[in-house]
């Protein structure tokens, strides 16, 4: 079962590169990431203050509380700004798009 933690972060100013230089650190400094699949970060299109990272895990059944590891990232992004935390949950079944 598939699922995502996304940890969005607004800033106040930080320089982009100082928080993306973070999130490798962070990552490594947290050995309970045997389930993580892939770790994505978006920038917002147009507010270069806000970044969003996505975990995604892959495990055999679901848990609805954030991974310690997304925990531990998002505490560590609070230094920068605000920070959102939330988990979510792959559906079973795929929704049929244009069909």
């Amino acid at each position: 079962m598939k699922r995502i933690e996304i940890i969005n972060l607004r800033s106040a100013g930080t320089p982009r590169e100082s928080i993306e230089q973070q999130i490798p650190r962070s990552v490594a400094e947290d050995d309970r990431s045997r389930t993580l699949a892939s770790i994505h970060v978006y920038r917002h299109a147009t507010l270069e203050t806000d970044l969003s990272v996505h975990l995604l895990f892959e495990s055999s059944k679901p848990q609805a509380q954030p991974s310690a590891l997304g925990q531990h990232l998002a505490s560590a992004l609070k230094a920068f700004g605000l920070v959102s935390h939330s988990v979510w949950i792959e559906q079973d079944r795929e929704l049929l798009i244009n069909e």
